[in-house]
């Protein structure tokens, strides 16, 4: 597969301000992401505005990186977003703000059912793995169904609200700053009314 640079979408919509990859967010990461087939990858250059000790990259820095990146791919290749559920990360080796750029990659190693899992490694500016973190989502199922845990959880799964998967959640979210759901009509709507 050719390389491809993600289009992100949000940036050009008034109040985006994602801290991982807003292109206009003054303290973000301003992270770009390339689809290279199998993997997604991010090239980023560390500052010190970035530190935790003297010149290291601080530790929830390097997890929202990965967190992000985590985050893309699965948009990439699953074609579907959602939210981190959970993410196991392993600290290799220092990375240093001053030592020039960093890098990272995220491929999908596991979709079930409404659960995607990305493996996303980090590298430091030695090309030295740095970091790794296996990442959960939750697709966006959860938005059709609020209750669809408990439902997995009882075998319910004639009973839970399927997702189409027809983007409705994410473009409101963008234009209005809340979530509206196709198949759902109660979401974003939590505070209209008594």
């Amino acid at each position: 597969m050719e390389k491809r640079k993600m289009y992100n979408a949000y940036a050009d919509l008034e109040g985006y301000n994602c801290f991982g990859c807003s292109p206009s967010n003054p303290y973000g990461l301003k992270c770009e992401f390339v689809d290279e087939g199998e993997y997604v990858t991010c090239h980023w250059q560390p500052t010190g505005n970035y530190q935790g000790f003297f010149h290291i990259l601080h530790g929830g820095i390097q997890a929202t990186l990965m967190d992000e990146i985590a985050s893309w791919a699965i948009f990439s290749h699953e074609r579907t977003a959602g939210v981190t559920t959970e993410m196991k990360i392993t600290y290799r080796r220092p990375v240093r703000t001053d030592g020039g750029g960093i890098w990272l990659r995220a491929k999908v190693t596991e979709v079930h059912k409404r659960l995607v899992t990305a493996r996303v490694e980090l590298f430091n500016e030695k090309n030295e793995l740095a970091a790794e973190a296996d990442v959960v989502y939750m697709a966006r199922a959860l938005l059709a169904d609020p209750f669809l845990p408990n439902k997995v959880m009882a075998n319910q799964d004639k009973d839970i609200v399927r997702c189409l998967r027809c983007f409705t959640c994410m473009a409101e979210r963008a234009a209005t700053s809340t979530r509206r759901c196709t198949v759902n009509p109660l979401i974003g709507r939590e505070c209209e009314g008594d």
